[in-house]
């Protein structure tokens, strides 16, 4: 993953000089392209020089030529040669910095052209010496690199004056350090062969001397060593079985890997064909339109795109065929199939050895299973469940499919009909009434799934049985006219199926048919038990022998009052508009003559009027968006409902087939209080809930549900980077109360951070390296918009806190309000009253001269505080006159000054030398030299 970006580096690294390689290319003398004659001649070093390590040292020659040029460096007089720089135009001159710690006295530089037509080598050989003050700088990694753990990569430094080296990585920023090497030799450079697979942001290299551990470098800045890059197929693994010509989705699992390459063998990885060349590494592929091929040796392999490496195969093999296929041949379409009955599922099948069949009741919208993983015979004998009471469920559909691989599978062509299991209950006559001879009477009965009805008669107990009608509707009434001519005390009417015969019911008890004319009426519905819901039709149902019309009347507190339904009614049946406004328990229907209230009867027992049905859910309604951890009340109004269950969905009630259902439980049944608290875990902007009926009896009607879609987030983790100060910065503190105009004494600077998941932070200072912690005048509780403008000292006072002052172990730490998650300043700053400059080199009475390589170029040093950029002056005659040696310098503490070749000392002779360096930004703030030093002399030598 980070390969392309190393090599890019070692390539800039290589252009740039910063170390040697060796020069491998071809006899530099011989000329392959260019027929111009071309001459060069290296002036310097051309032998006899003395150049210590780690200086800068100006490479010089003389060129006739057109060609690039390459400058290599020989530290064993010839025998090998190491690349200094390579393709430079012609001008003369190269500064090499820094000279390598190649310690010895048989030194070559040569030069020559790119396209070898020249070249030339010093006259004679040069020493390379051991520099006596000891430094070390790493170069890379030096903060912000990303280093794959498991992988090759070069660590790297510049030093002098050191023999061998120790280098040590740390994970955590440097609390304790782990060994990687004792580099003898100190090259420079060090091939740390395995990057170990400890991941962390908090990586850094540290370089010491390896003889007393000084002098000691580390990275700049922390870099990341990321996990060791992971592949591993998911699917297919093994087993399966893929058709040729559809879509099939390959899954993976991997870590640190950011593009894939996907082959497919058919030979058990004899060969490979590629599926696709890079792919974002997110775990899956749709592999589209599968090859036409026919294979039981596949295998998918999962590559890095990058370099092929790390990969990963298929377990064991799986099978890629042409010839795999499922036809549902019945039901297929339009067939009644009663609840109860037994009939043969059938398909026809090709390459399948074993299927699931289910069954869909909505057209496929859900399935349920009738068996898994049946042995693939052809036919399965399903007894129909019984789905409903008495209502047909005409969306049926069913699903045959591959026990193995659910995507080969087939669907009836077109819905078929589920009907209810037949049944017949006589309702009337069914015991104790009394019918005369010669009038007409309602034979009532309910019924399921029955279409036509023969009814039949006894007058003797069930010993012969006459036909009163043979086939008939079965609507549930029938009118018996002219009841025969009898008297009888043992009458039952048998009600059957007048196509089957079954299924059939007889009245439960005798009835009388009698000649004698006598007054009756018995209510036989209600009776008592039942539940009729206020606002829908229900038929009143009686007997009466003698009596052509009733009345009907109705009590709701058991028969302390009475109210009239209706005054004059006849046929024994009417239909009764429940008023929506009743609701009771103690329910009672009186009929009686019309004409005769004394012949009356009532309700055995009281039945219940319940009110409407309705459920309204009132909370939650979109949009509205919760993060996964929030409790939610969902909240509903109801009337006539004692349970209610709940169910959610999570994409607006569409299901995915078959990952994904319409709906997911989550309360099957609870008493209905109004109101469920719960959660949700699933992301996403599709939500909405149903609450149902979930009463005895009810099939969940009534139900509604909430009203719009809302949202479920994922709860964001809070966290905290503290990026500035973050280790070196200088500031200055401001004086008490300092008003913000005064531009001289006014030092405001920024804290920034980024933080996630939180609204407001604090901000904290402290000069004791996080001993003592004090909080930022006005970040208690400011918010988290990443930046804070303090000024050090300014309002600390005013707060009763001390002022930060005078402090090298300065850190800052932003945290949230409670202080359980925070971060500081990877590294200490310095705050302090005033800005400083102080001239370290040349500071007592130093000679240099040309000839002197460890003092040409003279490398100015300083130090100082709060001073970003500064003016470099130089003096060759006690400070009386100053010229300008560099303007607006970063102020690194170190410069390089060539005076040889400065126009304003040249080869001039002096003893009364002086540099001056000034703040660039205020010119008040400045030192000088405190000892003249001399220029153009050696030492002892006088002017």
């Amino acid at each position: 993953m980070q390969k392309i970006l190393l090599i890019s580096l070692i390539i800039v690294f290589i252009m740039g000089s910063c170390k040697l390689k060796e020069d491998n290319t071809a006899n530099p003398t011989e000329n392959t392209s260019n027929s111009t004659i071309s001459s060069i001649t290296v002036t310097a070093p051309n032998g006899g020089e003395i150049i210590q390590e780690g200086s800068s040292y100006n490479i010089t020659w003389t060129a006739k030529t057109s060609s690039l040029l390459r400058i290599a460096f020989s530290y064993d007089n010839g025998s090998t040669w190491l690349l200094i720089a390579d393709s430079l135009t012609n001008t003369g001159t190269f500064s090499w910095f820094p000279v390598p710690n190649h310690i010895s006295n048989q030194c070559l530089v040569r030069v020559s052209t790119v396209d070898g037509s020249a070249s030339d080598v010093s006259d004679k050989v040069f020493s390379i010496i051991r520099n006596s003050n000891e430094s070390l700088r790493i170069i890379s990694p030096n903060g912000g690199e990303s280093w794959e753990a498991g992988t090759e990569k070069e660590i790297k430094w510049f030093s002098s004056g050191i023999d061998s080296v120790k280098i040590e990585y740390t994970t955590n920023n440097g609390n304790t350090w782990n060994l990687i090497a004792i580099d003898k030799n100190n090259t420079g450079i060090y091939y740390w062969k395995t990057v170990p697979n400890t991941p962390s942001t908090l990586a850094k290299v540290r370089i010491s001397d390896a003889k007393d551990g000084e002098p000691s470098t580390e990275s700049s800045s922390t870099f990341n060593i990321l996990p060791e890059p992971i592949i591993k197929v998911i699917s297919p693994n093994g087993g399966e079985q893929w058709i040729s010509g559809i879509n099939r989705t390959i899954q993976w699992s991997s870590e640190n890997i950011e593009n894939v390459k996907i082959s497919y063998t058919i030979n058990n990885g004899y060969s490979w064909n590629v599926i696709t060349a890079s792919t974002p590494s997110v775990g899956f592929y749709e592999w589209k339109n599968i090859p036409n091929q026919n294979s039981k040796n596949c295998k998918i392999k999962i590559e890095d795109a990058l370099d092929g490496e790390p990969f990963d195969v298929s377990d064991n093999t799986f099978t890629i065929t042409s010839d795999v296929s499922i036809e549902v041949i019945s039901p297929n379409g339009s067939e009644d199939w009663k609840s109860g009955t037994q009939h043969d599922i059938k398909w026809n099948s090709k390459g399948v050895e074993k299927v699931n069949i289910e069954f869909s009741t909505n057209a496929g919208l859900t399935w349920n299973s009738i068996i898994s993983n049946l042995l693939n015979t052809g036919a399965y004998t399903w007894t129909i469940p019984v789905l409903s009471a008495n209502t047909n469920v005409t969306q049926c559909l069913i699903r045959v499919s591959d026990a193995s691989d659910n995507s080969i599978y087939d669907v009836s062509d077109f819905v078929f009909t589920i009907s209810p299991q037949p049944s017949i209950t006589v309702v009337s006559p069914n015991g104790g009434e009394s019918f005369l001879s010669g009038t007409s009477k309602e034979i009532l009965w309910n019924s399921t799934n029955v279409s036509n009805v023969k009814i039949e008669l006894t007058t003797d107990g069930g010993a012969h049985w006459s036909t009163i009608v043979s086939s008939t509707p079965s609507i549930g009434f029938y009118t018996w006219n002219n009841i025969p001519n009898l008297n009888s005390l043992l009458c039952k009417i048998r009600i059957s199926d007048a196509n089957e015969g079954t299924p059939s019911d007889v009245s439960d008890n005798y009835f009388e048919i009698t000649n004698r004319i006598q007054k009756s009426v018995q209510v036989i519905k209600p009776n008592g038990g039942e539940d009729w819901e206020a606002g829908t039709k229900q038929n009143i149902t009686w007997s009466a022998s003698g009596v052509s019309k009733v009345k009907i009347e109705l009590t709701t507190d058991k028969g302390f009052t009475w109210t009239t339904l209706i005054d004059s009614v006849a046929g024994g049946a009417w239909e009764w508009d429940i008023s929506q406004s009743l609701n009771s328990t103690q329910c009672q229907i009186r009929i009686s003559d019309a004409s005769d209230n004394s012949i009356s009867d009532i309700s055995d027992a009281t039945f219940t009027i319940s009110p409407i049905k309705f459920i309204r859910v009132t909370q939650p309604t979109g949009p509205a968006t919760f993060k996964d951890s929030d409790p939610i009340t969902i909240t509903w109004e109801s009337s006539g409902i004692k349970t209610v269950g709940i169910k959610y969905t999570t994409t607006n009630g569409l299901g995915h087939y078959p990952d994904i259902p319409q709906f997911y439980p989550l309360v099957d049944k609870i008493a209905n209080q109004g109101f469920y608290t719960t959660s949700f875990s699933i992301p996403s902007d599709q939500y909405y809930v149903v609450v149902y009926n979930a009463d005895e009896g009810s099939n969940g009607a009534p139900s509604a549900r909430s009203i719009g879609n809302f949202t479920i987030i994922k709860t964001e983790t809070p966290t905290i980077t503290v990026t500035s100060p973050n280790g070196g910065e200088q500031w200055l503190a401001n004086p008490s109360n300092v008003p913000v105009t005064d531009v001289n004494n006014y030092h405001p600077y920024e804290i920034r951070w980024i933080a996630t998941g939180l609204e407001k932070v604090k901000i904290e200072w402290s000069t004791t390296g996080g001993g003592v912690w004090h909080v930022v005048p006005g970040a208690d509780s400011t918010a988290n918009d990443g930046i804070f403008t303090w000024a050090p000292g300014r309002l600390e006072t005013s707060i009763g806190e001390p002022r930060p002052d005078s402090s090298d172990n300065c850190l800052i730490r932003v945290s949230n309000l409670s202080g359980s998650i925070s971060d500081r300043s990877d590294g200490v700053f310095s705050i302090h009253e005033s800005k400083m400059i102080r001239v370290e080199f040349p500071n007592n009475g130093e000679y240099f001269d040309t000839s002197n390589v460890s003092r040409y170029p003279m490398i100015i040093r300083w130090t100082s505080y709060a001073v970003s950029s500064v003016d470099i002056y130089g003096s060759i005659d006690n400070g009386v006159s100053w010229f300008q040696i560099v303007s607006n310098y970063k102020s690194t503490g170190v410069y390089a000054w060539d005076w040889f070749n400065d126009p304003n000392v040249g080869n001039s002779i002096s003893s009364q030398g002086r540099i001056k360096i000034v703040d660039h930004n205020d010119s008040k703030i400045w030192d000088v030299n405190d000892i003249p030093f001399f220029l153009n002399l050696k030492e002892g030598q006088t002017n």
